[in-house]
């Protein structure tokens, strides 16, 4: 049976590392289900080039429409308003083309469009928040409260926000932190279903790497008997990368480790004696992560982080690698705890991390970590709790 037309509308472009494993997997599983889909999205330059034909043969693959925009950037406070006026543009043009019944937002820029979308042609907007956004900027300094100009856009989004929540048919969340403070703020009706960063559980899996790990070492020159601590994902941010080092320091205290950096700012990581970073693609990537004891990630515990879930840990759990992290953040905290899943830290004190090192060379956590991941990450159940979203929007 044929669903009612979904247009999707991201700022992530799908030529992105994150669209790969963060949005065309859902939508793929979402057109199998039976939804047509159409997706506007902002590609940057360099990655379209390298990714669109790819990209453009899995959208074909699953009768998924497809409109790139070319993502502007220049001149800066001018960038953001073109942007946004094309992709509304363009999902006016789709509308006359093929009606659509629902316009997915994913996070805020693309609600403003989303919004005016509902208001002028009478769509379902379903609100795909993600986390805290204008705060996430704030506090990360990208929109450093000193600075007037960026205090008063921060305002501005604040109050976007607000519109949002009250103008949504339904709200996604990543989080149930997120979602307990949202309804605290009594805005709107809207129901809000949470579902968190997923992970395709049958490419992150132990079980099925390719065979040939010693000789990956040995091209990598890592030991036979080293412990192997990774981490995996952008390098600083949100990642606390001094404390994820001074863990590795801590850690090689004790033992023969190397720490195995997997990021796509390898230029950004420190040179230092046992360190080795290196970008590996996805398609690859589970049989790097085999390669490790454990894996570490340190992130700022802020109020927006409350909305955070890292896909990492996800994809770390589904090969069965132990997580050090810290409190904090997300719903990490409960999981981990409920499941003894996690080493997980107080602080970032010498005595935290060196009781955390003692914990994981115990061999701590002892938990089917990868039973942990199915029940909180497994991208089958996102996308069937986005098609429960969408069947309950486009109910005639």
């Amino acid at each position: 049976m044929r669903g009612k037309h979904i247009l999707y509308l991201t700022p992530d472009g799908l030529t992105d590392v994150l669209g790969q494993s963060q949005i065309l997997p859902y939508l793929c599983g979402l057109a199998k289900a039976g939804y047509p889909i159409t997706i506007i999205s902002w590609e940057k330059k360099n990655r379209f080039q390298i990714q669109k034909r790819a990209v453009q043969a899995l959208c074909d693959q699953n009768k998924i429409v497809w409109h790139p925009l070319s993502f502007i950037q220049f001149p800066p406070l001018v960038a953001p308003l073109l942007n946004l006026y094309f992709m509304y543009q363009r999902a006016l043009w789709v509308e006359r083309k093929d009606p659509y019944q629902v316009v997915h937002c994913r996070s805020y820029l693309t609600s403003l469009v989303g919004v005016a979308l509902k208001k002028r042609k009478k769509k379902k907007y379903l609100f795909d928040m993600r986390g805290f956004w204008a705060d996430e900027r704030r506090e990360s300094n990208l929109w450093p409260a000193s600075s007037f100009i960026y205090e008063r856009i921060y305002q501005y989004f604040k109050k976007k926000e607000r519109l949002f929540l009250e103008q949504a048919d339904h709200v996604i969340t990543l989080t149930n932190r997120a979602a307990t403070e949202i309804r605290a703020w009594r805005i709107g009706t809207a129901p809000i279903t949470v579902i968190p960063t997923c992970v395709d559980l049958q490419h992150f899996d132990a079980n099925t790497v390719a065979p040939g790990q010693q000789e990956l070492r040995r091209q990598l020159n890592i030991p036979a008997d080293a412990f192997v601590l990774l981490y995996l994902g952008s390098w600083g941010s949100w990642y606390l990368t001094e404390q994820m080092l001074q863990f590795y320091r801590a850690l090689k205290a004790h033992t023969n480790a190397i720490f195995l950096v997997l990021t796509p700012d390898v230029t950004q990581v420190p040179l230092e004696p046992g360190v080795k970073a290196m970008e590996v693609n996805r398609t690859e990537l589970p049989r790097y992560i085999s390669m490790a004891q454990a894996s570490v990630f340190f992130i700022q515990p802020t109020f927006s982080k409350m909305a955070s879930a890292a896909t990492k840990m996800g994809e770390l759990l589904a090969m069965n690698v132990a997580v050090v992290t810290n409190k904090g953040w997300g719903d990490a905290t409960e999981i981990l705890s409920k499941h003894q899943a996690g080493i997980l830290l107080n602080d970032f004190s010498e005595t935290e991390i060196n009781l955390a090192v003692e914990q994981l060379l115990l061999g701590k956590p002892r938990t089917d970590l990868r039973a942990v991941a199915a029940t909180y990450f497994d991208l089958e159940m996102g996308i069937n709790k986005y098609q429960q979203v969408y069947a309950a929007l486009t109910v005639v």
